[in-house]
């Protein structure tokens, strides 16, 4: 890492807190603006000088820098991370080696296991949305960042990792072998339950989502009309905001509110509606609006679980305050959060919570949902399906 200095001004640059040249070792001729260096940065930066002088075992600004880094993000969200430059230009770099299919968050010093992704390595080998990893081959990683333990979990396809968590209030780790893979499920898919009666399952919020699930519905339509839906987003962690939109906006009227986002700046601040605007970029079709309409209206059931986080949170929270569907599961993850990622060029990068999402009614999801139909913590995925297929099959009966 180049100077600690150096580092903190261009952490602040992208915070718009300039320093002046001297301060950063710029050439006196330097056009920056000269501003005087904040109390709380001398005494950031006295207090690492002093742990480096006095510390009983020796550490490097380096180390000093990334901690301070870290706390400084943390302080704000528990879900901010500093990545140093080889982190970020791992995440970014969109590397073709194997992976085992994990979405992680940092609590407190844990990590926990948001969701494995559904046919991926990892939901395969067993591992379940709030596990709390302890160990990555032996390496311990309590208290690490996330970036580190995606790195940790990254290896050529084929080749195996061992990973030991702590589930639930067991007191014995679980210690799990996961051989990595090239992660390449499809995010949504279909299935009858009867023949009037369609699951829906969304894994994930991606890019293609709101193409793929009008692809499905079209197509299943086109075979038989369905009459009811199960809406299935158990182990779902989320994916883009706008997705989430176009998803709840599918089943709900266009002036019904399907989210709210907060934050500091005004981009963060917004209302969304059910209306094509909200869920789509400039210029860009509507994958929905050729949809039968029956489709919007049919009755609907929405299945979760503890790996329902962020956007399938949002989708499943409108649905459930306009009384447009029924929940039913397991409490959700609880963690509804727009993430920025702001490069520090040439010294890795701040993972910031940018904006806060909230449910129409002003509730914020840090709690989770609670689904109006509780079911036993041990129920599968498939049983839950058939829950969902009972209270279909009793709404279409009436």
């Amino acid at each position: 890492m180049k100077s600690l200095t150096n580092v903190f001004a261009v952490a602040l640059s992208v915070m718009g807190i300039l320093l002046p040249a001297h301060a950063i070792g710029a050439d006196e001729s330097g056009e920056q603006p000269a501003r005087p260096i904040p109390k709380e940065l001398r005494l950031l930066y006295a207090a690492l000088m002093t742990v480096q002088e006095t510390a009983a075992q020796p550490v490097t600004l380096e180390e000093l820098a990334r901690g301070a880094l870290n706390g400084m993000a943390k302080a704000a969200d528990e879900d901010n991370e500093y990545y140093s430059q080889a982190e970020y230009e791992n995440y970014t770099s969109g590397r073709s080696e194997g992976a085992v299919g994990l979405e992680l968050a940092s609590r407190g010093d844990a990590l926990m296991i948001i969701s494995p992704i559904v046919g991926g390595p990892a939901d395969l080998a067993g591992l379940l949305p709030k596990d709390r990893i302890v160990s990555i081959n032996e390496e311990i990683v309590v208290g690490k960042s996330v970036a580190k333990a995606l790195d940790l979990l990254r290896g050529p396809i084929g080749s195996k990792v061992r990973i030991s968590v702590s589930r639930g209030d067991a007191k014995r780790l679980l210690t799990l072998e996961v051989e990595r893979g090239k992660i390449s499920v499809s995010s949504v898919s279909t299935r009858r339950l009867h023949e009037d009666i369609l699951l829906l399952k969304v894994t994930a919020l991606r890019t293609d989502a709101l193409t793929m699930v009008a692809r499905h519905l079209q197509q299943e339509w086109n075979t038989r009309p369905f009459k009811g839906l199960v809406l299935d987003l158990q182990h779902n962690p989320g994916g883009l905001l706008q997705h989430a939109i176009g998803l709840a906006a599918l089943f709900l009227p266009p002036d019904k509110v399907v989210a709210k986002t907060m934050g500091q700046s005004n981009d963060a601040k917004a209302v969304y509606f059910a209306r094509p605007q909200f869920y789509l970029r400039s210029q860009e079709a509507d994958p929905l609006r050729d949809l039968p309409g029956a489709i919007r209206s049919i009755p609907l059931v929405v299945l979760v679980d503890a790996g329902t986080a962020s956007g399938a949170e949002v989708v499943a929270g409108a649905l459930q305050q306009h009384a447009r569907a029924k929940i039913i599961g397991h409490q959700t993850f609880g963690r509804a959060k727009i993430q920025t990622l702001r490069p520090l060029p040439g010294y890795g990068a701040l993972r910031i919570t940018s904006g806060l999402i909230y449910a129409p009614n002003d509730k914020s999801y840090e709690a989770g949902i609670q689904p109006d139909v509780v079911l036993p913590p041990d129920t599968s995925q498939m049983a839950a399906a058939d829950e969902a297929l009972l209270i279909l099959k009793k709404t279409l009966a009436h």
